[in-house]
């Protein structure tokens, strides 16, 4: 199985529930949302699939957001995607991906290099 990872930070300009609203651009459909709050950290686990013509099958993505103080971040898990013997995904999990690192940037987001 294929699958893309991408981390994300920004200082915070918008709430958990603001990010969330502007996901909705990324027109897929939530299969779930799971709110928390541990230690004083808020961590928001969505999960998306969507369906790809190109691979006959459907991708997911699991976006964990966290925010703690004035910091937030993102992980970005795109998986599956694939179809046929060799379970190619031809780029759908990356695709998905790509949707959800351009709403996020939309709400202050830019890459975290570790």
């Amino acid at each position: 199985m294929d699958r893309t990872t991408v981390y994300m930070s920004a200082q915070k300009q918008k709430t958990l529930q603001e990010i969330y609203e502007n996901l909705r651009s990324i027109q897929a459909d939530l299969v779930s949302k799971t709110e928390q709050t541990v230690n004083g950290v808020q961590i928001w686990t969505l999960v998306y699939e969507m369906f790809y013509f190109r691979t006959k099958g459907y991708a997911s993505l699991t976006v964990v957001l966290t925010e703690y103080d004035d910091k937030q971040t993102a992980c970005l898990v795109g998986s599956g995607g694939g179809s046929g013997m060799i379970n190619l995904s031809y780029g759908a999990n990356r695709d998905f991906v790509a949707k959800c690192e351009n709403a996020l940037k939309g709400c202050g987001f830019d890459y975290t290099y570790f």
